[in-house]
């Protein structure tokens, strides 16, 4: 009678040993998931802070005093540099393809402004 407890308790510890194996893996799996999201989310902020920072520096440094700048210049420079600074990111990001939404989706948007 003992050995059938023993034997039964012996199941019981495989049995919780494989629900806890089971669900390790699911826990695995959505963090990896949420990882993936987290991931997405920073690459396209750290393309819109480059889109923001590198301007606002030239700014601050046209803005400083006794600096006789010629506005007719200084925005072309600024919106310049906002545009090279956000290309040059989003290539270099854009080698992890992560995108917002489907590569698909977004060649169907490129199709229509080229149009």
């Amino acid at each position: 009678k003992f050995e059938v407890v023993l034997a039964t308790l012996d199941r019981q510890i495989q049995m919780a040993e494989n629900v806890m194996e089971i669900i390790s893996t699911g826990i695995t799996v959505i963090q990896t998931e949420s990882t993936n999201q987290l991931t997405k989310l920073i690459v396209w902020l750290t393309v819109a802070a480059t889109a923001v920072l590198v301007p606002n520096t030239l700014a601050t440094i046209f803005g400083i005093p006794n600096l006789e700048f010629s506005y007719v210049w200084v925005i072309p420079v600024l919106i310049f540099s906002t545009a090279i600074a956000s290309i040059i990111t989003f290539r270099w990001t854009k080698q992890y393809r992560i995108l917002p939404f489907g590569s698909s989706k977004l060649k169907r948007i490129k199709r229509k402004f080229k149009k």
